[in-house]
């Protein structure tokens, strides 16, 4: 697997914190957490980033919203969202974005192993 920088946005602070701790420290990527929809898309912007992680809300808007603007600037790059959709639902709404996979509206441990595995296939 090549060096992955992940992101995890959301505008409440610890949000994620069971989540990226779940993710562990791997050798080959490193995790960030970041509050602001802007800040996310500027690093998708500039190639810093490999893996976005979005809240349902982030702050200016919505993770879908984030998801969209980032794909605009970088669009081979990988996301998740948090969404409490039903599955086809989600498929739905995201469906042509690209998203790797819904996380559950209080992402932890499941989720986290979840993403390891879909990073695993694809790095």
């Amino acid at each position: 697997m090549k060096y992955l920088t992940i992101i995890c946005v959301s505008s409440q602070k610890g949000y994620f914190e069971e989540f990226s701790a779940a993710l562990g420290d791997e050798a080959s990527w490193k995790i960030k957490c970041l509050g602001s929809r802007d800040d996310a898309v500027a690093a998708a912007a500039a190639n810093e980033v490999d893996v976005v992680v979005a809240a349902e809300e982030v702050a200016e808007g919505s993770g879908l919203d984030l998801i969209k603007r980032l794909v605009m600037k970088n669009p081979f790059i990988n996301t998740a969202l948090v969404s409490p959709l039903p599955a086809e639902e989600f498929h739905e709404v995201t469906e042509g974005l690209g998203v790797l996979m819904q996380l559950s509206p209080t992402p932890g441990k499941a989720d986290a192993k979840q993403l390891r595995d879909c990073l695993a296939r694809i790095y």
